[in-house]
């Protein structure tokens, strides 16, 4: 079953940190963004669901997973975002 897209337009995701996906993290959620900005936004694993630890985030600024989604990213920028990694 496919669902209606999320939507964002002018958000401003700014310094955020998160296991995955710094600013905006989802699970089977498709997305519409818009006109957004997204900056100094940081994945670093920390709490992230797998069992291993130093597991890197992924997504620095948005992370999204599924098999039956859609991310549309309009007029929106990601600048000086990064997912960090552990070396063991």
């Amino acid at each position: 079953m496919l669902h209606p897209p999320g939507e964002q337009a002018g958000a401003e995701g700014y310094g955020n940190v998160g296991s995955n996906g710094g600013a905006l993290s989802c699970i089977g959620v498709s997305w519409i963004i818009f006109n957004s900005l997204f900056s100094y936004n940081q994945a670093i694993g920390t709490g992230a669901n797998s069992v291993f630890i130093g597991t890197p985030g992924s997504g620095g600024a948005l992370y999204n997973d599924g098999s039956t989604i859609t991310f549309e990213f309009l007029g929106s920028k990601i600048q000086h975002t990064r997912a960090f990694f552990f070396f063991l």
